[in-house]
């Protein structure tokens, strides 16, 4: 079963990868209109995060790439909200987040780190692309606990633990 979400996952961030150069593909809605998404900000060290979150069950976050933020992800939000709880954020510079300081020393792993306590949520599967590959692979290297399964599309791990 694990696969078979893994690889739908897989598929459908290619298709939004792809979405980025052709134009945005259809979002799929929430058809009985019973599913509303939360926004909110999370406090992190000299700043905010912006998320969404929509769905109940096991959380699933999304992490965006360069340049993009959490719209990302807008094709995918009501899709697994069905059987999840999805959580979406803009990284700090990016979006409704805050900006980045030069003078500022943080990780974004921290940052989900934050997020992650701030929601109540122990453990999720986690999805990023680029930019956010990156972050997925250092919360594995620094605390895999926290990690459901992972889903990393050109992503590299930074630091060491």
């Amino acid at each position: 079963m694990i696969r078979t979400i893994l690889t739908g996952i897989f598929a459908i961030i290619l298709q939004a990868l792809c979405a980025q150069t052709r134009g945005p593909f259809p979002v799929i809605s929430d058809p009985d209109g019973t599913l509303s998404v939360k926004q909110g900000f999370v406090e992190v060290s000299f700043g905010s995060l912006y998320y969404e979150e929509i769905g109940e069950g096991e959380p699933l976050i999304f992490i965006h790439s360069h340049p993009f933020t959490h719209h990302l992800w807008d094709a995918q939000l009501h899709y697994f909200a069905a059987n999840y709880r999805v959580i979406r954020y803009d990284l700090r510079g990016y979006g409704s987040s805050t900006s980045q300081m030069e003078y500022i020393q943080f990780t974004h792993a921290e940052d989900l780190m934050h997020l992650m306590h701030a929601l109540a949520i122990d453990k999720a599967h986690i999805v990023g692309v680029s930019t956010g590959g990156s972050i997925v692979a250092d919360m594995i290297a620094w605390c895999p606990e926290k990690v459901s399964t992972a889903v990393i599309v050109n992503g590299y791990i930074s630091k060491d633990k």
